[in-house]
């Protein structure tokens, strides 16, 4: 396996994407900023896109950094390709995101190449197919059927609002997201 480091977003995005809509919502921070780099370059002028290929050639592990921030990870094949970034990546890391257990395993190879140690102090969880209970089905029984109730979920960017009633539905799958820092 080897790791290459790209300049090109697209190119990033053309070998990395089987990998990457492989799960849409686990890597949907890298997606987006990969497109946002490919679409308008100036955005994020300092930035480094790695890949590590098979020895067939197929992407087996990716990962991106737009300094100052963390590097993004993407989940990998197998934990070789996951050590092999880890090695490859030779920049000073303030840190990494992605899902668990690839950022733990990231962050604990990482931190036998450099010495230094690493920590998780952030979590955070991923909503695919997010379906909760509307307010109609809730308060329902509580007898407030005849006020007009508007739903709305807020997930940092995203709402829905519905006036439906009380369908049933779609899956929540919560993936967690780890930091990892390094601290001498």
């Amino acid at each position: 396996m080897e790791v290459v480091r790209l300049v090109d977003a697209a190119a990033f995005l053309a070998e990395a994407e089987p990998l990457l809509l492989a799960d849409e919502a686990r890597h949907n921070l890298i997606l987006g900023l990969a497109g946002t780099i490919r679409d308008s370059p100036d955005h994020y002028p300092s930035r480094s896109l790695w890949l590590v290929r098979d020895e067939g050639g197929k992407v087996a592990a990716a990962a991106l950094r737009t300094p100052p921030y963390n590097l993004i990870l993407a989940a990998p094949r197998s934990e070789e390709a996951l050590a092999v970034l880890a090695r490859g990546i030779a920049e000073d890391l303030p840190g990494v995101v992605g899902a668990e257990p690839e950022s733990v395993g990231f962050a604990d190879f990482w931190s036998q190449n450099t010495g230094l140690r690493a920590r998780t102090n952030t979590r955070q969880g991923i909503f695919e197919w997010q379906h909760g209970i509307r307010g109609q089905c809730a308060l329902r029984a509580m007898g407030f059927e005849a006020i007009p109730i508007i739903n709305t979920d807020n997930a940092c960017a995203s709402s829905r609002r519905s006036s439906s009633g009380c369908g049933s539905g779609g899956a929540l799958a919560s993936i967690p997201n780890t930091w990892r820092t390094a601290a001498t």
